[in-house]
């Protein structure tokens, strides 16, 4: 197969979206939020961590601290990355996502859920998570949280500081 022909036959890689998943830690507890999806739009009921689209020409950086204060009225002023990329295959794109994942640690576990997507939210531990949601990928990344928990020394390395697109 020539080269040239072999560019114009990739399928384009999508980066539409982030995960950002918000931690509650305290004394020997650590608490994920998990959103529940309203009945009626695409994943009806699924419980979910933070997801949502990056808008065009936004930061990624931007777009994970966007989405979680639009989502839950919180606001972060550090989200640490993690090592993963959630990948799947959007048949309505009929393109390969990749999705960013990133976390936050709360301070407080006060959520005011925005009505538009979600009809609840609850704080559960790391068993509880990972009955509800559907993606292993999650629980993957949830397992590199507890990782970098566990091993504070770590978070230095992995801060990105949110800062609005100008």
């Amino acid at each position: 197969m020539d080269i040239r022909d072999f560019k114009t036959r990739l399928k384009t890689l999508g980066v539409l979206y982030v995960d950002v998943f918000i931690v509650h830690q305290a004394s020997n507890s650590i608490r994920f939020l998990l959103l529940k999806r309203r009945p009626d739009i695409v994943m009806p009921n699924q419980w979910q961590f933070i997801s949502g689209k990056i808008k065009e020409k936004e930061r990624i950086s931007a777009a994970f601290g966007r989405q979680v204060k639009q989502k839950t009225g919180m606001k972060f002023d550090v989200i640490y990355k993690l090592d993963a990329i959630n990948s799947f295959y959007d048949d309505y794109y009929d393109t390969i996502m990749f999705v960013p994942a990133a976390f936050c640690l709360a301070s407080t576990m006060d959520v005011s859920i925005n009505d538009q997507l979600h009809v609840e939210a609850k704080w559960v531990d790391f068993d509880e998570a990972a009955a509800l949601v559907k993606w292993e990928n999650q629980i993957h990344c949830m397992t590199e949280i507890l990782k970098h928990l566990s091993a504070p020394d770590r978070l230095d390395v992995r801060q990105i500081s949110v800062k609005p697109d100008s």
